[in-house]
């Protein structure tokens, strides 16, 4: 089947949210070919949706698609065909790219894409039935364009496993002619992943660095290689190699300050949400903005109930189904609360109960090694607010971290250090934050989910309780260099097993409650994983810091507990958090933010730009120990 994509350039701003430096001034031609239904060799279940996601990156990008799926020998041919004819015609100055999702093997050095149609019993019929992968790049050659590129994800497996000539494994490193960039979705040699959800490991990958602004096509598949290592338990590493004589940059973003491209990123959030609300506070902010026409457009037609011409389906229905609704309690949340410590210091709990906060997070302090709270006391004055009404109370555990403080801490157990492994042989190492007596844990290990699943475990518990969900923290652990090390050791997936984990703690709440809540901590980039998969887990998602953190174990009164900046770097700084929260957004959950400052001017900011962003805000000190002196604006008063 063949599809043309076509797009206006000038379209581009409004429908892909990417802004160009100005309207392309060179053609972009792009084949892509997803061939899954195999007629007589293994099916493959992802091409397809391979090849639609790059597709419609690629037109997203200003490039004028072919999109070929499950294409026969014919099909294949003449698509090839015709891509170098429209490549001729667009001049020198024209881009290429041809992608390729699908079977394909090597044979004396040289690479075959396979059609669904392709039957073969013997190896000497290869060249007759399958397409030559070098044929691609003589056509680009025969152009004589400046810069092409070549993607092929399609080293999964061998499909003709019983014809002893084809033996090797995956495609052979191909010679492309000056200006050409080749990427493989693996080594050469080597077998990519078709992936556990809709795309492959790789594509997933693709699509989401092709879209961020001035990064050079070499920097793009660095960081894929990175990404793909990473999915894949550094089972898969792509590989690329290049001629290219010319720069080339697939998003090519204006020169954009910081206060401009945050702008961007969230005026690309609200686009993609379609949810009112988030216009509404867009416009509110941004009352100049260049995107403002388009948002009075997009609040129009959400007005009306009509469809919007800025609908981005691809996004806006990210994880959760279009429809899901958030839960009742966690949408009625307008404010929070979050302590940790000295609950049980006289008259806390009293003050808290006082409050007019929608929802508290606590430490639930029922399993301290030496002592506990009142817990069901603490819950039946929390649990109702001063004017009668129902409070959302959630208790925090700390799942990717054992505790020695906690009564599932046993006397024959060892503390890690920073450089051994402790005992049990799930201790890995110490807190990287400072947080004396945390240690990170191989929370995939059945020693450890067994302290919290089951009728019996932690969970149930604080179900049985009365809690109404629970808050995870330190869900970050996958992404602990020590922690992953361990995973690669037991060849399990961190980010992955993660996920499961996750599912776990929250069937085991709703089988004692079936509507207990789990919220995720921090861990943002943990939806890159398998989008659907983590944000149908999840109720919503809290994070810390997104604007000023403070050390850890720091008191109440320390001045390092507030204010900090130093971890705001790279793909840590304030703009890139924001745009990769706004994933969740985008996925139906709400997002309820912690930031830890004491100056009034930083106080003021956090909850003003938190507003704009439509999270539900708190800021207060690192240490938890106390009711926030520096309550929402709302609550000021209280």
């Amino acid at each position: 089947m063949i599809y043309k994509l076509r797009i206006l350039a000038f379209l581009l701003v409004l429908t892909a949210g990417v802004v160009p430096r100005a309207i392309l001034a060179e053609s972009r031609i792009a084949l892509v070919v997803g061939n899954g239904s195999y007629s007589s060799v293994m099916p493959l279940d992802n091409p397809e949706n391979d090849a639609t996601l790059i597709a419609e990156t690629l037109v997203d990008l200003g490039f004028e698609v072919t999109l070929l799926i499950d294409a026969s020998q014919a099909e294949l041919r003449q698509g090839i065909s015709q891509f170098g004819s429209d490549l001729r015609e667009a001049g020198q100055a024209g881009t290429g790219l041809f992608y390729y999702a699908g079977h394909a093997l090597q044979s004396f050095g040289n690479n075959y894409l396979l059609p669904v149609d392709a039957s073969l019993t013997d190896a000497a019929d290869l060249g007759l039935v399958a397409i030559e992968a070098e044929s691609v790049l003589r056509q680009m050659f025969s152009a004589k364009n400046h810069t092409n590129i070549v993607i092929l994800d399609a080293c999964r497996s061998n499909p003709f496993e019983t014809i002893p000539e084809f033996s090797d494994n995956g495609l052979a490193e191909m010679k492309a002619p000056a200006g050409t960039f080749l990427a493989y979705a693996t080594e050469p040699g080597g077998v990519a992943l078709d992936g556990f959800g809709d795309n492959s490991p790789f594509t997933q990958v693709l699509a989401r660095e092709m879209m961020k602004p001035d990064a050079p096509v070499e920097q793009v598949f660095k960081n894929v290689r990175v990404a793909v290592r990473a999915l894949t338990n550094q089972q898969q590493t792509p590989w690329d190699t290049s001629s290219l004589i010319s720069d080339f940059t697939f998003a090519a973003g204006e020169d954009l300050n910081s206060e401009d491209r945050a702008e961007l990123q969230l005026w690309n959030a609200v686009r993609s949400a379609q949810d009112l609300a988030q216009v509404k506070l867009f416009l509110e902010a941004y009352p100049q903005s260049r995107y403002a026409p388009d948002g009075q457009n997009l609040l129009a037609a959400l007005t009306e109930g009509t469809p919007s011409e800025f609908a981005d389906t691809e996004q806006s229905t990210v994880g959760r189904a279009a429809d899901a609704l958030v839960d009742e309690r966690l949408s009625n949340v307008q404010s929070w609360m979050f302590q940790l410590q000295e609950l049980d210091e006289d008259g806390a709990v009293e003050a808290l109960a006082a409050t007019a906060y929608d929802m508290f997070i606590i430490e639930a302090g029922q399993n301290f090694s030496d002592w506990s709270y009142n817990t069901p006391q603490i819950i039946d004055l929390l649990k109702v607010k001063p004017d009668g009404s129902p409070r959302v109370l959630i208790a925090y555990v700390d799942i990717g971290q054992a505790e020695d403080y906690r009564a599932y801490w046993q006397d024959d157990w060892v503390a890690p250090t920073k450089t051994s492994r402790g005992y049990p042989s799930f201790l890995i190492t110490i807190d990287p934050d400072g947080w004396s007596g945390n240690f990170p844990v191989a929370y995939w290990e059945e020693d450890w989910q067994s302290l919290w699943l089951g009728s019996n475990g932690i969970i149930a518990d604080l179900a049985r309780y009365g809690f109404d969900g629970v808050l995870l923290d330190w869900v970050e652990a996958y992404d602990d260099d020590l922690v992953r090390k361990a995973a690669k050791e037991a060849g399990v997936s961190p980010e992955l097993s993660m996920i499961a984990f996750i599912e776990k703690l929250g069937e085991a709440g709703k089988a004692i409650d079936p509507s207990f809540l789990v919220v995720a901590q921090n861990a943002i980039y943990l939806i890159d994983t398998d989008p659907d998969r983590y944000t149908n887990s999840i109720d919503a998602l809290a994070v810390e810091d997104t604007w000023f953190h403070g050390w850890g174990d720091s008191d109440w009164d320390d001045p390092d507990g507030g204010d900090q900046q130093y971890r705001h770097d790279d793909e840590y700084s304030t703009n890139a958090r924001l745009a990769q929260i706004a994933l969740y957004q985008n996925a139906g959950l709400p997002v309820f933010s912690v930031d830890y400052a004491l100056d009034k001017n930083n106080v003021s900011k956090v909850y003003s730009e938190a507003s704009n962003h439509g999270f539900v805000s708190l800021v207060t000190r690192v240490a938890l120990s106390k009711l926030t002196e520096t309550p929402p604006p709302s609550l000021a008063s209280d």
